[in-house]
């Protein structure tokens, strides 16, 4: 880790053969980088809390992945099968995407609504994180999403095409699209 020069990175994936051997990777790095974005798959799910003191900021169990999927296919066909247009692409070049709304944003305090996003550049945003990451929602259960005030360092979750995509990151950066 150290050749690697681990202690600059930005990130880590640790998906060895087994969860002993991605509980040592997951503890000696964020030792080594207490900044480092740590992802572990777990075989166990035992595992899982082990990994998450051990470090790790994500841990990806992929028969629970396996398993909620094949529940949702089951539950709600329609929406597994646009999502996997939408993830592998297909004929409907559909993307999702996430645009983070900088300090020099003209959006910020304003609210999804005020900012015309979604006029003037077609995207649909579908949530907004926080810059802990987690999903900022009203306080209240009557407003929708479009009355969500923008702040620095919000992150929009917006889905459209490439071309969409590309305009929602220069309008959330200038307020406006060329």
């Amino acid at each position: 880790m150290l050749e690697a020069n681990i202690e600059h990175a930005r990130g880590l994936v640790s998906v060895l053969p087994d969860d002993e051997s991605n509980v040592f990777v997951v503890l000696t790095a964020r030792q080594l980088n207490p900044m480092l974005m740590i992802i572990s798959k777990a075989e166990e799910e035992r595992t899982i809390r082990k990994l998450h003191k051990a470090g790790a900021n994500r841990v990806i169990s992929p028969y629970q992945i396996a398993g909620r999927r094949m529940a949702s296919i089951i539950l709600r066909p329609s929406v597994v099968n646009f999502l996997d247009i939408v993830v592998e692409g297909g004929e409907m070049a559909m993307r999702i995407e996430e645009v983070k709304v900088h300090k020099e944003s003209p959006l910020i305090e304003k609210t999804l609504r005020e900012s015309g996003i979604g006029q003037h550049t077609g995207a649909i945003i579908v949530g907004v994180n926080g810059p802990e990451g987690r999903t900022r929602v009203n306080p209240s259960s009557t407003t929708s999403l479009t009355s969500m005030k923008l702040h620095e360092n919000d992150i929009l979750i917006a889905m459209g095409s490439e071309e969409q995509l590309t305009r929602l990151k220069e309008f959330v950066r200038r307020g406006n699209v060329q």
